[in-house]
Formats: C-alpha cells, structure tokens, sequence
C-alpha cells in the first residue's frame, strides 16, 4: 500500500475521470473533489490546487465523505456549531443551564473550600449574574466563535475564570 499522496496534476484542468494517475473523482463541488484510489479516499481543494486530506484505514471513504461534505456545503463548519434556530436555541440553554452549572459548583466548591458560610453563598445579586452570564456568553462564545479551537477554548477558560471569581465575590 503506497503512503505517499498522490502528485497533483499536472495539466492546469481538472479532468473529472482522474485528477492523477490511480485517482478517481467520485463527487464533484463547486470547490472541492472527493476522490478515491485502491487505498484510500481524498479530497481535492480546486481552489489552492492541492489535497486537503487522504484518509487511510478503517471507515475511510465515510470520513472523507463526511470532510467533503463539511467543507463543500457548511463552509467547513461543523453540525453542531451551524447558525440555526434550533441549534442557537440549544446552546443558549446549554450556556445559561449546563455552563451555569458547571460555574456554580466550582464557585460553591471554592467559597466552601476557603472557610466561607455556605448559606451566604450567591445571596448578592450582581456577581451571581455576572458568574451566570458569563458562563452564557462564554459557551456562545466557544460554539460560535469563528477562530481555531485553541482559541475557543482559552475564551471558555476566561469565561469561565472569570464566573467562577464572581461567584466568590457573591460570598464576601
């Protein structure tokens, strides 16, 4: 089994029988190919003139199918971070319930940790909003954020820093 790409064409047109030699476009887009040969499945960027990812091993042709589909019809975007009512109405309810949550245990856990009267706890209006919505803005932030997951995930970490400290000044 050859663990070299294929070479890219060398014409400047892209035939839609073979893109090089052992190479067969199964699915065309408006940009991208998805492509097979005996070993594996790719797909073809027609923009930059190169390959975007061959998958070998198990399940190849529906990973590269589903890579296809991704780039070729979301922009690259995946299910679940699609600007659609339904999805939007999910991650609302996971930022204020599922975020919310998360930041009040782990201020809980803290406020309690420190010596601080459990019964005081999240009786100051303010800084229990600002743990809330910063737990809502940081999750929204995170799912739709149009930057590389590294970055996203340091923006739910401050987010998330930053409602737990609010948290704890709801203990003072």
């Amino acid at each position: 089994m050859p663990s070299a790409l294929p070479a890219p064409p060398q014409s400047r047109g892209l035939a839609e029988e073979s893109l090089a030699p052992g190479v067969t476009v199964v699915q065309c887009g408006r940009r991208y190919f998805l492509a097979s040969s005996d070993w594996a499945w790719g797909v073809w960027d027609q923009q930059t003139r190169s390959w975007v990812r061959w998958f070998e091993g198990e399940r190849t042709r529906d990973r590269a199918w589903l890579l296809w589909d991704r780039l070729e019809n979301h922009g690259g975007i995946s299910f679940w971070r699609r600007a659609t009512p339904l999805w939007i109405t999910l991650h609302v309810i996971l930022g204020f319930v599922g975020m919310g949550f998360v930041i009040a245990m782990l201020g809980y856990a803290l406020t309690v940790g420190t010596g601080h009267d459990p019964e005081s706890i999240g009786t100051h209006g303010v800084p229990v909003a600002m743990a809330w919505f910063s737990a809502f803005g940081g999750w929204l932030a995170f799912v739709y954020l149009r930057k590389p997951l590294g970055v996203r995930i340091r923006v739910l970490a401050a987010a998330t820093i930053v409602g737990v400290l609010a948290w704890l000044l709801s203990a003072a």
